[in-house]
């Protein structure tokens, strides 16, 4: 049977480079404002001839701070890399390394996410979700900054 909703994407390692969650004890009081960064360095793709795969190393980091009018109630922020492969018939080079970013951040979002969602919970910001991004949008906003330099 095939499984055409099976992504060829493969993540080889994924780890956690750094983590820092700070908390107000006081917890959340009032609207919240949120201020939310992703920084994830250009991706460097390469084509191993031997498995017949395209391999890149892909990292993202995620700030996110969140405060009321009068004091800030969190700060956080936590880094990660991942290693991803597609296999080599998914295209050239160019198309492997788009997929291979897109899905690579997308994938390394959620799991910040779910980090930072275990950790909030053992706090006063137990209800603390990162809301979703669009990675495509995400990806596209990388392309123009680059494209303004």
């Amino acid at each position: 049977m095939s499984r055409p909703f099976i992504s060829p994407i493969a993540i080889e390692e994924l780890k956690v480079v750094n983590f820092e969650f700070k908390v107000n004890p006081k917890g959340p009081t009032g609207d919240l404002k949120m201020n939310l960064t992703l920084e994830s360095p250009p991706a460097i793709v390469a084509l191993d001839e031997e498995k017949g795969r395209y391999r890149s190393d892909v990292g993202l980091k995620v700030d996110v701070i969140l405060s009321d009018d009068s004091d800030q109630r969190m700060s956080s922020s936590i880094q990660m890399i991942a290693a991803v492969t597609v296999p080599r018939d998914i295209g050239d080079e160019k198309k492997a390394g788009e997929y291979l970013k897109l899905n690579g951040v997308s994938m390394l979002y959620s799991h910040a996410r779910t980090c930072f969602m275990t950790i909030a919970g053992l706090t006063p910001m137990a209800n603390f979700i990162l809301p979703p991004i669009d990675p495509m949008a995400y990806i596209r906003s990388i392309a123009e900054q680059d494209e303004l330099k």
